[in-house]
């Protein structure tokens, strides 16, 4: 067996295992203060977007999120929006304002409907029409969204499916780490 394929196997086998042993200081459950007290959430998001005119490839794109939480239900926050790609009707840079309603907001569970208001060069394949091109477009999100904190409640994975335009569907992996 090649070493290249030794340490293939030992990573596919062994590091699951060795993730889901995890130390007791880790899996103890933290003091009130800890969580309560998080009002900020920094969340770095990556997925892939599906154009609804144009072509019906998938698009990567990347996501940087701030959120402050005003209170148990509600958070507010800035979203950047980055996807570039071989060609220019795709190629996308945008900043929103994002307002979060949450269904369920616990230390370790959190589900939220997902609205935000931005703007950005607006591509062609961000127009109902599929062939306009504006210097500066105004963008609309509508989303959904789950994370999961199941260590220490301070560093949450999770899922987001966010509609853009009633032209763009993305399903984004997200990583947060409450501040």
């Amino acid at each position: 067996m090649s070493m290249v394929r030794a340490i293939t196997l030992w990573v596919l086998l062994l590091m699951p295992a060795a993730a889901l042993a995890v130390p007791p200081w880790v899996a103890e459950k933290p003091q009130a203060w800890q969580v309560k007290n998080s009002k900020f959430e920094l969340s770095l998001k990556g997925g892939g977007s599906m154009f609804f005119h144009g072509q019906n490839s998938i698009k990567a794109n990347a996501r940087l999120e701030v959120a402050y939480l005003l209170n148990e239900d509600t958070s507010i926050g800035l979203e950047g929006l980055g996807m570039v790609t071989g060609h220019n009707d795709y190629q996308l840079l945008a900043g929103y304002l994002v307002l979060r309603a949450y269904m369920i907001n616990e230390d370790s569970l959190r589900v939220w409907l997902k609205s935000g208001l931005g703007g950005g060069p607006g591509p062609p394949t961000l127009n109902m029409d599929g062939k306009t091109r504006h210097d500066v477009a105004g963008l609309v999100q509508l989303g959904v969204g789950l994370s999961y904190a199941p260590w220490n409640h301070r560093v949450a994975f999770g899922v987001e499916l966010i509609e853009e335009n009633l032209s763009m569907v993305s399903l984004l992996a997200t990583l947060g780490v409450r501040l």
